[in-house]
């Protein structure tokens, strides 16, 4: 009466059973079957993927390739510089410091100092700068160099400061003195770092 026969046609039959005829009388078993197998089943997969076991640590990757400590943190500081100080990691260049700007680029803003309404009249600043991102497992070099503009009066200087955990493994610096004669632009400052994470 309720439920449907082989040929998915209603069952019409009539009679004195109060749901289901001699030969559907097996069905409500089947659809619950159907029901255990293909809901409930579908239902616990869904679950236990949106809600892990907690048994189950959460460990970081055994991968030796994976040898950056976990809350190991570089940094590196580019400071007093005069023209133009470039950083390469591992040969390609990532940062970019210049005269009269904080920061580095494209984000470098220029100094502004306020009473004498002066702009980019101060050495470049990139302020500390977090490369642990930039780093690969292993071996790293680290590159810096300076570039001088030539332009007259000038001067060139750089100051680099690096740092894992807050404790200093780059510390150097390079001052080139004033001079009043026009000059070719120029690097005048290279020196590579290797570290190691």
């Amino acid at each position: 009466m309720f439920w449907f026969a082989r040929n998915l046609h209603r069952c019409r039959r009539t009679g004195e059973w109060k749901f289901f005829c001699e030969d559907h009388r097996k069905q409500p078993l089947v659809w619950l079957f159907v029901g255990i197998f293909t809901v409930g089943a579908g239902t616990a997969s869904i679950l236990s993927y949106l809600r892990p076991s907690p048994s189950t640590p959460i460990r970081p990757s055994q991968d030796p390739a994976n040898r950056i400590m976990i809350g190991t943190v570089y940094t590196i500081h580019i400071y007093n510089v005069d023209d133009i100080a470039d950083l390469y990691i591992n040969e390609r260049v990532h940062y970019k410091v210049r005269w009269g700007y904080q920061g580095y680029e494209p984000n470098w803003f220029p100094f502004v100092e306020y009473g004498t309404a002066l702009i980019n009249s101060k050495p470049g600043d990139s302020q500390v700068i977090n490369i642990t991102s930039d780093l690969q497992p292993g071996d790293n070099t680290l590159r810096f160099t300076l570039w001088d503009s030539g332009i007259s009066p000038g001067a060139a200087s750089l100051s680099v400061s690096g740092k894992k955990n807050g404790q200093e493994l780059i510390v150097d610096s390079i001052s080139i003195p004033h001079y009043t004669t026009p000059r070719k632009s120029s690097r005048v400052y290279e020196r590579t770092f290797h570290i190691r994470n």
